[in-house]
């Protein structure tokens, strides 16, 4: 397991280094969960997507449910 303070780092993680999977939350710095897993969508389309979140802005959820394999609620 690695774990990265931002969207932004997490994405320079995967740069470098294989995952088969990346969990993410709803709300980070910089860029949301939502917008992080479209990016490794389109960058990495093998790695899995799931948002680990306990928002539950109806909004937000519908915007992770593209790009994400699972929405699990805390």
């Amino acid at each position: 397991m690695a774990f990265c303070e931002s969207g932004a780092a997490a994405m320079a993680w995967l740069s470098k280094n294989d995952a088969d999977a990346i969990v993410s939350d709803m709300r980070m710095p910089g860029m949301d969960g939502a917008e992080l897993l479209s990016r490794v969508r389109d960058a990495y389309p093998d790695t899995v997507r799931i948002v680990l979140s306990g928002h539950s802005d109806q909004e937000m959820t519908l915007r992770a449910v593209g790009p994400a394999h699972q929405y699990l609620s805390k």
